[in-house]
């Protein structure tokens, strides 16, 4: 709730303050200063990976209100609020540094000066001092209720103000209004703008403290190198299979980052949005612990189309070297198509983990002692233990959370070698010639989804293909040696 609700000029308030004779026929009155607080709205870790799945392409678990409450604004308030809204977006980009806002009195107004008639007053000035009643009007013409445009722009701009210091609130401030005699008496406001200044939190502030109005322009630009880098990722790895993708997002991780050791030992605390971006914002300063290295591999993987029904989901509990509690944990488990889950630990399959470099990567367990302990040996006697915490367990389903007991095997499940690209034959073609798609450029599915097309034995001469299609086909293919998926096993 906000606290309060005055004219944006505040200029009712200004009857108690100073004013002063600047020269003859000129009488000012200084402006003032006030802070607007507002309460409740996400937090500033859920804002920033807001902005983060945003710029990732991706969506976030917030619900955006079905009609943003800036299109309700009419008249003074909606045209302050569109120039703010821009301004804040700036920040949250990296386009510009200052949070403070001087806003052109003429984005809302149509003039700043008035004369008594304009104004419905008798006087002006009397004696010496601008009266109540000129003051109490030019306020009526010139305010904006802070109060409704703050409440919309936290409402419809949530992860764009990811680095606002909700706790320090917006302060208005203005120069003032002047009397000038010219024939008869004008009120204006002056100078030409009105200043909102939204604080900065420390953690984004260019000097690390609370209180300033600088943004640090590093932390934008991070996220803008780190989303490059994962659309590069993502594009230089869309032909491979699925199981080549995963394998390669793997090694891309593990080349990019290291384990922050430091930060584990103090008990690094979950839900920092930028251990994903110091994956892979290209800065060797910027180590992270599992958190980072789970995000990451899910992240790449939600945002990469599989030829499979494939899902990656994130696993939080604690982890187990034999008998030894390592603490805190965060891993994946990936879902393939042929319905059965396996472990992902990118974390301990990098450097010298107990994994590496790929012992806890889609492999099976060796044990599974109640519902929520899976212990997977890593050879040399050694045993590794995920334990569910109570978070994960109220997530997912039992289903879900079921690890397999075996390590994945692509041969098991060949939709998980499909190739990135896949050529769709009409559905009204009922034979394939020979030599039809002999000696393609490059590796690639041919789909076809109906049961009684006849192919010539020579169709796909000198092609690397796979085919997918009904298994009426399958006979075909296996007598070609060529690999075949059924077409169910596809997403749909």
């Amino acid at each position: 709730m906000m606290k309060k609700t005055v004219c944006w000029m505040l200029l009712a308030v200004l009857l108690v303050l100073p004013f002063a004779a600047l020269a003859e026929g000129t009488v000012w009155q200084e402006g003032t200063t006030e802070t607007f607080t507002a309460s409740g709205g996400i937090s500033a870790e859920q804002a920033l990976q807001g902005y983060i799945d945003r710029a990732f392409g991706l969506s976030s678990g917030i619900v955006p209100r079905a009609e943003p409450r800036g299109s309700l604004l009419k008249g003074k308030e909606a045209e302050v609020y569109e120039y703010l809204a821009e301004e804040i977006k700036k920040v949250a980009s990296g386009q510009r540094t200052s949070t403070e806002f001087e806003i052109p009195y003429t984005v809302y107004l149509d003039q700043t000066s008035y004369d008594a008639e304009e104004l419905g007053v008798d006087n002006i000035v009397l004696d010496n001092a601008i009266t109540d009643e000129a003051v109490n009007s030019i306020s009526k013409k010139t305010d904006v209720d802070i109060g409704t445009v703050q409440k919309a722009l936290l409402v419809d701009y949530p992860y764009d103000l990811y680095w606002y210091d909700k706790t320090a609130g917006w302060q208005t401030s203005s120069e003032g209004i002047t009397a000038h005699y010219s024939g008869k008496w004008y009120l204006s406001l002056a100078g030409d703008h009105i200043t909102v200044t939204l604080h900065v939190a420390k953690e984004y502030s260019a000097t690390n403290e609370r209180g300033t109005t600088v943004m640090n322009p590093a932390l934008p630009a991070a996220i803008q190198t780190a989303k490059q880098n994962v659309e590069a990722i993502v594009e230089d790895y869309q032909a491979k299979s699925d199981i080549d993708k995963l394998l390669s997002y793997k090694k891309e991780i593990c080349d990019r980052v290291e384990y922050n050791f430091p930060a584990a030992e103090d008990g690094a605390d979950y839900g920092n949005p930028w251990q994903l971006i110091w994956v892979f914002d290209d800065d060797p300063a910027t180590t992270v612990v599992c958190e980072g290295y789970s995000k990451a591999f899910k992240y790449l993987c939600d945002l990469s189309e599989f030829q499979t029904k494939l899902t990656v989901s994130l696993m939080s509990g604690d982890m187990w070297v034999d008998d030894e509690e390592a603490g805190p944990h965060m891993w994946n488990l990936v879902a393939m198509g042929n319905g059965k889950n396996y472990l992902v630990d990118v974390t301990n399959c990098d450097g010298d983990a107990v994994g590496a470099p790929d012992l806890l990567f889609m492999k099976g367990y060796t044990v599974h002692p109640d519902s929520r302990t899976y212990g997977y040996d890593v050879g040399h006697g050694t045993m590794v233990y995920y334990y569910y915490d109570d978070g994960t367990l109220s997530l997912y389903s039992a289903e879900e959370l079921a690890a397999h007991g075996e390590a994945f095997d692509p041969a098991s499940y060949p939709a998980a070698n499909l190739h990135g690209y896949t050529l769709t034959i009409p559905e009204d073609t009922v034979y394939i010639d020979s030599q039809a798609f002999a000696d393609l450029g490059e590796p690639v599915n041919i789909l076809i989804r109906r049961s009684d097309v006849t192919i010539a034995d020579d169709a796909f001469s000198g092609s690397e293909v796979i085919l997918i299609g009904p298994a009426e086909l399958k006979t075909w293919a296996d007598q070609q040696g060529i690999p075949f998926v059924l077409i169910s096993d596809l997403p749909e």
